[in-house]
């Protein structure tokens, strides 16, 4: 990294400033160094400013079933990065110690996750068959309202749901809207996590391939309301999403 003709001006004093721009590729802790050409640029004036534009990064393709998910690549994409080669799970014991303690956030590991007993999936079975048609209602009534109120100007709406709860509450409306109108909704899902924020490159991937504002964001769990207010915060900066 060099800045060539950097000298006194030909009176002899020194510039008043001196401006450094550079994307964001190139901002890098060589360039903050107490060798760095920040560093070098200061003996020669008193103000050294730095202006860090964007760079441009090609936007990874979604994921999708049967390789990444047990849902149809055409019932949900996935914004995600696949880090199925790393290892995240660790035992329930170890994660709460490691979290209470302050030594790790939750979303830094998940919990291990065993195959279903046969009694289990009995138990999930019959869950299942005595709730299915209060599920059927409320999904129905939710997929209608949000075909009501976000699926004028002859554009479907985008469901884009809160990765993993809200994942099969989106791909339940999608199948409602296609049952029930002969729509199909695009359907993708994206991490947001407490504490955290909301994935910004699947933000982008959205804002490139949908109008923003047909987005709506679908979630599976509320509990406290912590997840809303972390979205709310999170979409301040991208008010196209709005």
């Amino acid at each position: 990294r060099y800045a060539y003709n950097v000298s006194p001006a030909s009176d002899g004093s020194p510039f008043d400033a001196v401006v450094v721009v550079t994307d964001s590729t190139g901002d890098t802790p060589g360039l903050h160094a107490p060798d760095g050409l920040l560093a070098h640029l200061a003996a020669h004036t008193g103000r050294v400013l730095l202006a860090v534009v964007p760079s441009w990064l090609p936007l990874p393709a979604p994921l999708g079933g049967p390789d990444f998910s047990s849902y149809t690549a055409d019932e949900c994409s996935w914004l995600l990065q696949d880090l199925s080669d790393v290892r995240l799970e660790a035992p329930t014991e170890e994660r709460e110690e490691a979290i209470q303690n302050g030594g790790a956030h939750y979303a830094e590991s998940l919990p291990v996750e065993y195959q279903p007993s046969a009694d289990y999936q009995r138990l999930f079975q019959s869950a299942l068959d005595a709730s299915a048609a209060r599920i059927a209602r409320a999904v129905g009534a939710v997929t209608e309202t949000v075909l009501a109120e976000r699926g004028g100007e002859g554009r479907p709406p985008v469901l884009v749901s809160l990765a993993r709860a809200g994942t099969p509450v989106g791909v339940l409306m999608r199948r409602w809207a296609l049952a029930r109108h002969g729509v199909e909704l695009p359907h993708h899902a994206l991490s947001i996590v407490r504490g955290r924020g909301i994935d910004t490159t699947a933000l982008r991937w959205l804002a490139a391939h949908h109008n923003p504002a047909d987005v709506v964001f679908v979630d599976g769990w509320t509990g406290k309301g912590a997840i809303t207010r972390e979205l709310a915060e999170a979409l301040a900066p991208h008010p196209e999403f709005d």
